[in-house]
């Protein structure tokens, strides 16, 4: 009878070496069984846990799937074993307690029910929600500006407090945001990783890309409510609205001229420092606008002919 039943298990021999390798929680003595005064024929042990944590899981009271893989992946551990699956497993099961519909197959996705935008965490909705019903719950008590979220009123405050905590260990420039840094890096690495698909053009910045992809399409979004020009970017209607409202608002500090536009201003200074920042390679000769370079390379690009005039140097 005893055969019959356990027909499917090895037989278990009587040495020491293989009474060790026994489930530690439960030792067979395998003795002789007519010696039953002094030791039992089978003995269970407690589980080796300490009474703290036993007071957690009966605070806790922990499934039984629960705490057979636990108990399970400290005993792969306590024997050198790879317990990666077994912590997995233990992970889904904390989860499908802890967050309703979160299975060990297959986790639940948050969906919003305006775009049907998918989201592994509820708190991801939320946040995302915000953008379809336009409530900024994040208020600058210096200004009164409001944000989506609170690291966007994190980044503003800066702009207050002037704190610009990211520095370029290469040229000391600082940065009010750490991406503002990694972009800045470009200009030191000379890396371009944004590339035009169309031409084969390369850009530091995205968004330099995307303003280079509307020369291809042709497309001119933004038009002026006064004339009708359009404009591929916002910054150049910006600019353009100056001419029909006449403001000026670049103003040169040293001499009180204004300006429609930061770069008119910036070509202007170069008459106060003396500054000439353009210089031509083929001379060395400098100056300090870049249309006065433009008009000082035909020279160069001229050839004096026999009859003492001068043609290109194209034709030759």
């Amino acid at each position: 009878m005893f055969a019959s039943s356990c027909s499917q298990l090895e037989p278990i021999g009587n040495s020491p070496n293989q009474q060790e390798q026994l489930n530690p929680e439960i030792q067979v003595n395998l003795t002789d069984p007519s010696d039953q005064d002094n030791v039992p024929a089978t003995s269970v042990l407690p589980p080796s846990t300490s009474s703290a944590n036993s007071e957690d899981e009966n605070r806790l009271h922990p499934p039984h799937g629960l705490l057979y893989l636990r108990r399970k992946a400290e005993r792969s551990e306590k024997n050198g074993g790879t317990v990666r699956r077994q912590r997995e497993g233990f992970l889904r099961l904390v989860r499908s307690h802890s967050e309703p519909g979160l299975g060990s197959s297959t986790d639940t996705v948050h969906r919003c029910d305006h775009c049907g935008k998918g989201f592994k965490r509820s708190y991801c909705l939320k946040r995302h929600l915000l953008i379809h019903t336009g409530e900024k719950p994040f208020l600058c008590d210096l200004c009164g500006k409001q944000f989506r979220h609170s690291g966007n009123l994190n980044r503003h405050l800066s702009i207050h407090t002037g704190k610009k905590p990211f520095l370029c260990l290469h040229c000391g420039k600082q940065f009010r945001q750490k991406g503002s840094l990694n972009q800045h890096l470009y200009i030191h690495t000379g890396e371009k990783p944004f590339l035009c698909n169309l031409c084969g053009k390369q850009f530091r910045h995205s968004g330099n890309l995307n303003r280079h992809l509307s020369i291809h399409t042709g497309e001119k979004p933004f038009f002026c409510l006064h004339c009708g020009k359009q404009f591929r970017q916002k910054g150049s209607l910006n600019q353009h609205l100056y001419i029909h409202t006449g403001e000026k608002p670049f103003l040169c500090h040293q001499c009180g001229k204004q300006f429609r536009q930061r770069a008119s201003l910036n070509r202007h200074l170069y008459i106060h420092t003396g500054e000439k920042p353009f210089v031509c390679h083929q001379c060395g000769k400098s100056f300090g606008l870049r249309s006065s370079l433009r008009t000082h390379l035909h020279i160069h690009t001229r050839v004096p002919t026999c009859a003492g005039g001068v043609e290109k140097a194209s034709d030759h």
